[in-house]
């Protein structure tokens, strides 16, 4: 399609999805910049007869709006398309034509607090009431940018970032429920819309149902756009507002401005308090920027170049994302994903896109063996030496034997064989992979971060292991060689163990806290209702503190325990045997006020008779077995009561500087053998929580299912996929969970595990999402916040 002719397209599309504020004024001047086809002429006459109280420059503004029946109203060629542009950009950033802001959550966040019933459509004020001091929304059709600064017209970028009227908002008061509710919006549509929907039905009647030019338009749009293979990331602008925090956003933009200071500033026209904003330095003028107006101007430049940008801040912890966090755009205009079904991802290891339409399994199998069969192509290797390197696999021809090597071998080890053994091979194969920042390997812990990176990208699960209980143990280790080998009788002796040991300590303080956490969060919350089994450390401190705080211990004092986890061993230690008790007495009591009331529970709850719903109560302790109680905080008590046989305090108050009485080496043994028995049955129990990720499926004849997870020491538990009963426990993800084998659902054999939720910007930015209603027939004296979270227990 010409390029007018696709501007114009463009143009027309944009001006359809928007809505006009009071500031709109119809441009008196319009028909000047309009130049009518034949067909156009021969139309307006009729119309002139029809509407002869209409002017004709509303008439023409109309026949622009309509634009095409069978032919287009419109001269492409003699009409000035860069003109009408400017027309409306100006309009655009002066606010008197505005398009939804559909990204991140503000929407959703003004529905809950407006509307108190679940509604389909919203009616015109409403729509004025849910975008009330929301920003101008940012969309793109072909090379146009719609945003706060206005109309971009970029040359090298074409996206499908359509405007939309129909919006996510809402989740049902179903507890059950995970769909996303969608709202259509009703917006003030441009006046002249009017007219160009009697022009339609003219034309119409005239002259039969029209050619659907929208279609050929989308065929040709973007460009290179194949529905079978579209390697465009159409969620883009999602990623950017949903995956990353206003802050991290301007981070990325401030990167982009340092190496395309020239491009996108020349996208920009220097106008009103825009001026001002371009007069500092890159990071200054990120920081100065509105996250839509960051998110328009980033989208003036190619996505390759967005991403590999945005990688490189994550390699560089720039933009922090844990090592077991995954994020990916919840909210916010996706574009079309084609047959596959594509959407985006980005974690430690950067970006990928992963198919909604097929398993990650099966993406990723194909992925590799096509990047291998090209990486040959492309480097001119002679098949000999592929065969040569398969000599020991099966088959008959090179195919058949790279399918048997993959299909068999664990993947790192294909790309070890087949691909690093060749100079530079990894850095091309992440370049084939379109996106991403290939960091320098310096060393063989380097190449295998980067296999890692490589593979994540293919779609294959990674392992990212948390580190705590490794580091514990090393320093665990490092403590007991140091008292074995050296008598601590000069100071110089003692300041190494005593090195030693402070590390110890803090690891020790970590691994207490993150028990304490997760135990006080396992026993003490709603997971049906309100974690949906994702444990986040933050949640798990601040029940924690809410529930054992002002609890007497043994010395007669009260527990002081502080819920932003800055506590020191003492009440860590006292909190395990503290807990233990608060759990045990709230089960003897009355559990009848903690039960879930009828509109919490799922729709499906007491109708179907192969389901028992396990989850009766909004405290979980109450739906444990008794043995499962007995058993756990009989273990958490023991453990307190090791670490003070231990006198871990005591030792730890020894190693201060200028104290006389330094710990003997049976001090420190007595101490190093509490801690390591405590904190290894904690371990194994499930209570001090270790991430766990999937390794093996095993399937029976019967088509049984079992999971097995392994953790950082390669311990392994499995994982009943197909619980007989629990229709509404959900089967485990891939990792990181944290397993509690100790602990049983209900009163089946089927044990407790949640997705592990680490500490970042994006898990604050979600933390209170999916915002329920809380049902009508709620009563009673426990109820859910906003946050989910279970209150008035004590």
């Amino acid at each position: 399609m010409e390029p007018k002719k696709a501007k114009l397209l463009s143009l027309i599309y944009l001006l359809r999805a928007a809505g006009v504020t009071d500031k709109y004024r119809t441009p008196s001047a319009i028909k000047e910049l309009i130049v009518l086809s034949d067909a156009g002429l021969l139309l307006l006459e009729a119309m002139k007869a029809r509407l002869p109280e209409e002017s004709e420059n509303g008439l023409y503004f109309g026949f622009l709006l309509d634009l095409y029946h069978k032919e287009f109203w419109v001269d492409v060629e003699q009409t000035d398309v860069g003109a009408l542009i400017e027309l409306f950009d100006k309009m655009f950033f002066e606010g008197s034509l505005r398009l939804p802001w559909m990204f991140g959550r503000d929407l959703y966040d003004n529905y809950y607090r407006l509307f108190t019933d679940e509604k389909d459509v919203l009616s015109l004020q409403e729509t004025a009431d849910l975008l009330q001091k929301s920003p101008q929304g940012v969309a793109q059709i072909g090379s146009l940018i719609v945003g706060p600064f206005g109309i971009i017209d970029s040359s090298k970028t074409y996206r499908p970032i359509f405007p939309a009227k129909k919006i996510p908002l809402w989740h049902c008061s179903d507890t059950g429920c995970e769909q996303l509710h969608k709202v259509e919006l009703t917006l003030s549509r441009i006046p002249e819309q009017r007219l160009a929907d009697e022009i339609n039905d003219a034309a119409v009647e005239l002259l039969g149902e029209r050619v659907d030019w929208s279609m050929k338009f989308r065929e040709t749009f973007p460009h290179q756009y194949n529905y079978y293979n579209n390697g465009n990331v159409n969620d883009i602008a999602a990623v950017l507002t949903s995956c990353l925090s206003p802050v991290e956003l301007k981070t990325l933009c401030a990167q982009l401005l340092v190496e395309h200071s020239a491009t996108m500033r020349c996208h920009i026209k220097m106008r009103g308090p825009t001026e001002a904003l371009f007069k500092n330095t890159a990071s200054v003028i990120a920081s100065k920027f509105t996250r839509e107006q960051c998110l328009q101007i980033v989208l003036t430049l190619e996505d390759k170049i967005i991403i590999d940008a945005l990688e490189k801040i994550i390699h560089e912890r720039l933009i922090h994302i844990p090592a077991s966090e995954t994020r990916w755009p919840r909210l916010g205009g996706r574009g079309p994903a084609g047959w596959l079904g594509m959407y985006s991802e980005i974690s430690q290891f950067g970006f990928r896109q992963l198919s909604n339409s097929f398993p990650d399994i099966t993406l990723a199998m194909a992925r590799l063996r096509k990047m291998i069969l090209d990486f040959y192509s492309d480097r001119k290797i002679p098949e000999s030496t592929l065969t040569h390197l398969l000599r020991f696999s099966q088959g008959a021809t090179v195919l058949q034997k790279l399918d048997q090597h993959i299909n068999s071998s664990d993947p790192r080890q294909v790309i070890r064989d087949l691909i690093s053994i060749h100079d530079k091979g990894l850095a091309q194969c992440l370049e084939y992979l379109k996106f991403g920042f290939s960091p320098d390997i310096n060393c063989a812990e380097d190449e295998a971060v980067l296999i890692n990176k490589i593979l994540w990208k293919l779609g294959f699960s990674v392992a990212a292991h948390a580190t705590a209980l490794r580091t514990f143990e090393a320093r665990l280790d490092a403590l007991l060689h140091s008292s074995r080998e050296i008598t601590n009788s000069s100071e110089a002796e003692r300041e190494r163990t005593r090195s030693a040991a402070v590390n110890l300590f803090v690891s020790l303080e970590e691994l207490l806290d993150l028990t304490l956490s997760y135990s006080s969060w396992l026993f003490l919350s709603d997971h049906f209702g309100s974690t949906r089994f994702r444990f986040s450390i933050t949640e798990g401190r601040i029940i924690a503190a809410r529930h054992l705080s002002g609890k007497k211990i043994g010395s007669g004092d009260r527990l002081d325990l502080r819920k932003d986890g800055k506590n020191t061993l003492f009440p860590l230690i006292e909190g395990l045997d503290v807990l233990g008790n608060h759990v045990r007495a709230l089960r003897k009591k009355n559990s009848k006020k903690f039960l879930r009331k009828v509109g919490d529970e799922p729709g499906y709850a007491g109708k179907n008779p192969l389901e028992i719903f396990p989850f009766i109560h909004t405290l979980f302790l109450y739906d444990v077995s008794d043995a499962d109680i007995a058993a756990c905080t009989n273990l958490l008590q023991q453990a307190s009561s090791l670490l003070r046989q231990g006198k871990i305090c005591e030792v730890r108050n020894k190693l201060e500087h200028r104290r006389e009485d330094f710990p003997s080496k049976e001090d420190i043994e007595r101490c190093c053998d509490s801690v390591s028995k405590a904190l290894k049955n904690l371990v194994l129990a499930g209570l001090c929580p270790v991430d766990y990720y999937r390794v093996e499926t095993k399937i029976d004849a019967y088509n049984r299912r079992v999971e097995i997870f392994e953790n950082y020491s390669g311990h392994k538990i499995s994982v009943n996929c197909y619980p007989s009963h629990l229709l509404s426990y959900n089967s485990p993800s891939d990792g990181p969970i944290v397993i509690t084998p100790m602990v049983h659902i209900g009163d089946s054999a089927d044990v407790f595990y949640a997705d592990i939720v680490s500490v970042s910007e994006y898990v604050e930015m979600w933390k209170d999402y999916p915002k329920r209603r809380e049902s009508s027939s709620k009563t009673g004296t426990t109820a859910l916040a906003n946050n989910g979270e279970s209150v008035n227990v004590n």
